[in-house]
């Protein structure tokens, strides 16, 4: 019997899993993803490609937060302040009101480093820990789920 994919789960990190090179302005790796209700898909899809193309003109255009942050890469608008309170703001209600829920996953690369003779490598670590978080929701749900990683690379997808 095949079930029925009643939620897909989108997952991307932030940060790099390098433990050896710790960038000390941003010591963390981080595994983050939203969980929608396959059922309510189509609507957020398009109430986020409305937003999209209300604020930058093209509800294609890829929502990179270092894209967003830097006003590059066609979110060059975002230099105009009243573009950028725009976006954020109906981007906040865009999440407040859209049927998601959000689940992460933080390491201290530098604690981490400290509490394990042998430490895990961060990206495959909290790619378990987030599996076994999805897997408690979906059983308390009585769901079952997609789950869509980034690409972040042929070998490290080959890795994971």
């Amino acid at each position: 019997m095949n079930p029925t994919v009643t939620h897909k789960i989108y997952l991307d990190e932030t940060g790099d899993a390098n433990l050896i090179k710790i960038n000390q302005q941003f010591p963390v790796f981080g595994l983050g993803g939203v969980i929608i209700p396959v059922a309510s898909e189509p609507v957020l899809d398009l109430d986020l490609y409305m937003l999209k193309d209300e604020v930058f003109g093209n509800g294609n255009i890829v929502l990179h937060s270092i894209d967003l942050r830097k006003a590059r890469k066609g979110f060059e608008s975002m230099l105009i302040p009243s573009v950028r309170e725009k976006f954020y703001e109906d981007f906040n209600k865009f999440i407040i009101n859209g049927d998601l829920n959000f689940i992460s996953v933080f390491i201290k690369k530098t604690e981490h480093l400290a509490k394990y003779k042998s430490p895990f490598e961060p990206y495959e670590w909290s790619v378990e820990l987030i599996l076994e978080r999805i897997a408690k929701i979906m059983h308390r749900i009585g769901g079952y789920c997609q789950i869509v990683l980034e690409s972040r690379g042929k070998r490290e997808d080959k890795a994971i």
